[in-house]
């Protein structure tokens, strides 16, 4: 639910840098499915860092667990994907933007 809230939000702004800028297409459209799978990651390694301080308190390694390797692996897992439908959507609203 989160990805698609952020996808929403930072989409119309990608939309809009898209329609002024068609050159950049693919830079602006990975850099927004970027940032999409970043903040979703950070709000739910938050959201679970916060249930877990409800039940059991604080763990040693805080950091590590919920926000650091969350962060790396969906980075390292998504930015293909990303890549590639980025990639599509931006030459669509490029191509589309010239009609």
């Amino acid at each position: 639910m989160l990805s698609i809230i952020f996808s929403h939000l930072l989409g119309k702004k990608a939309g809009k840098a898209i329609h002024q800028n068609r050159q950049r297409c693919f830079y602006i459209s990975y850099r927004t499915g970027l940032l999409v799978v970043v903040y979703s990651t950070l709000t739910t390694s938050l959201l679970a860092l916060g249930a877990t301080l409800v039940t059991t308190g604080l763990p040693a390694d805080w950091f590590m667990l919920y926000i650091a390797k969350p962060l790396a692996w969906m980075t390292t897992v998504s930015s293909l994907p990303v890549l590639i439908a980025g990639s599509w959507y931006g030459f669509t609203l490029s191509k589309s933007a010239g009609e």
